[in-house]
């Protein structure tokens, strides 16, 4: 999987905030196989903020299938928030 997002924010005030508009870019990766009774997950995105900077993060999925009714599942990952508008201002 690839992918490409975009946003573009922008408060409305008559206040004097220090920023009222922003975007975001985001780039994604992601990949998936699943082998015999194994199953496997790769994802990886990089977000690019103009107000807060760039981060990058992922995920690392893997499952293992024990019979028809069981599955044995371990995932590790990271994450990157920005405040909002909202968090900043209100």
């Amino acid at each position: 999987m690839a992918a490409y997002e975009f946003l573009q924010q922008r408060v409305k005030t008559t206040s004097d905030f220090e920023k009222t508009r922003r975007h975001i870019n985001a780039f994604l990766l992601g990949w998936g196989g699943e082998f015999d009774r194994h199953n496997v997950q790769l994802n990886a995105r990089h977000d690019r903020n103009s107000q807060f900077g760039g981060k990058t993060t992922g995920t690392l999925g893997y499952g293992y299938r024990v019979n028809e009714a069981v599955k044995l599942t371990a995932n590790w990952g990271t994450a990157f928030r920005v405040p909002t508008f909202n968090d900043l201002y209100w």
